[in-house]
């Protein structure tokens, strides 16, 4: 997967996760939601500042079009396992 694809991915998760939030009829999962949509934003952010500081700021806008009719579960899987590859990879930046 390139960079952008995988912005592309992640841009469109936060903005399936915040519509997700706004629709929840369950107080909690609404501030779950909202909990991981906040969090979205900082890792999209600081990939993008990443990636511009090391190959500097033509970082291309992602343009893929995701399948908007991606059900809630399977954009929950996705999105555990790209955490899960996230923090691996957060974890090695901070070193």
């Amino acid at each position: 997967m390139s960079f952008t694809d995988l912005m592309s991915y992640l841009l469109y998760a936060e903005v399936t996760t915040q519509k997700m939030h706004w629709k929840s009829k369950s107080f909690a999962r609404h501030v779950a939601l909202g909990d991981m949509y906040d969090a979205m934003v900082d890792i999209v952010d600081e990939l993008n500042e990443i990636w511009m500081g090391k190959y500097g700021n033509d970082t291309p806008i992602p343009t893929k079009d995701w399948n908007a009719d991606m059900s809630s579960e399977k954009l929950k899987r996705r999105w555990a396992r790209r955490t899960s590859s996230l923090r691996v990879c957060k974890s090695t930046w901070t070193r």
